[in-house]
C-alpha cells in the first residue's frame, strides 16, 4: 500500500463512525432532506452550477467563520453539496419505484 493509501485508511479509522451512523439516520436527519425541494437539489448537482455553489459556500463560510476563508474550502464546500444533492436525489428515485 502507497504512503497515500494508507494516510487516508488512518484517517477513516480515525472518524466517529458511530456518531456518523446515528447522525445519518436520525429522523431529524431525515425530516431536514425531505424538506429540501428537488428543484434545489437539481440546481446543486448540476455540475454547470457550481461557480455560484462557490459564491455561495463562500458567503457562508465568511458568515459563521472570521478568521480567512481560503478558496480552496468553498470550492470543497461546493463539490460536497454537488455530490449530497446527487445522492439525495437518487434516494428519492428510487423510493419512488
Amino acid at each position: 500500500m502507497n504512503d497515500s493509501n494508507s494516510h487516508t485508511n488512518n484517517n477513516l479509522d480515525q472518524l466517529p463512525w458511530i456518531d456518523l451512523y446515528k447522525v445519518f439516520s436520525s429522523e431529524a436527519y431525515a425530516q431536514r432532506v425531505e424538506s429540501i425541494p428537488n428543484e434545489t437539489l437539481q440546481f446543486a448537482a448540476d455540475p454547470d452550477n457550481r461557480e455560484f455553489l462557490i459564491n455561495s459556500a463562500r458567503k457562508s463560510l465568511k458568515q459563521s467563520n472570521t478568521d480567512a476563508i481560503d478558496e480552496g474550502q468553498a470550492e470543497i464546500l461546493a463539490d460536497l453539496m454537488s455530490v449530497l444533492a446527487r445522492m439525495f436525489l437518487q434516494d428519492r428515485a428510487k423510493l419512488k419505484k
